[in-house]
């Protein structure tokens, strides 16, 4: 049987459910975290039923790789973006197809995601850092180009 581990699946556990099983797939949901994340919870769509089985990951990666030993693990989706540092970790553990956990970070910090595309001689929008309000109104002032997005790091 084909495994697919899909983590914190709460928004959108139908659409990823129904895409692996139309392609032959059983799904194994883990939890990242001892509670489920709160800020999900009430739009959440997960149901423990539509998983051969519903992990939680402790923080111990061994300890998971141990409770997932007698399935055939093929994939790991993470369903949410907190979720995407123990997807890259456990897919890695897992010999699975991965994006590797070296970059994991630049995949949740959009000011590190923007710096690696850059050093990667993409073109990226431009971008600065800072806590300081009044370095953030100075390089909007330098771009000249309006409107500008800010994200929170």
């Amino acid at each position: 049987m084909k495994i697919c581990i899909i983590i914190d699946s709460y928004k959108l556990s139908k659409t990823y459910i129904s895409a692996c099983k139309a392609r032959g797939f059983e799904c194994i949901h883990v939890q990242s975290t001892p509670q489920p994340l709160t800020y999900f919870a009430a739009a959440s769509t997960y149901q423990p039923a539509d998983y051969i089985a519903n992990l939680t990951y402790q923080g111990n990666i061994n300890l998971l790789l141990s409770q997932l030993k007698s399935y055939s693990v093929m994939c790991v989706i993470p369903s949410t973006e907190p979720a995407v540092n123990l997807a890259d970790q456990l897919s890695e553990a897992l010999h699975v197809t991965t994006n590797g956990s070296r970059l994991s970070s630049a995949r949740r910090n959009k000011f590190l995601m923007a710096e690696t595309i850059k050093k990667a001689n993409l073109l990226t929008a431009s971008h600065c850092k800072s806590h300081d309000p009044s370095v953030l109104i100075s390089c909007a002032k330098k771009k000249k180009q309006w409107p500008i997005v800010l994200k929170q790091i």
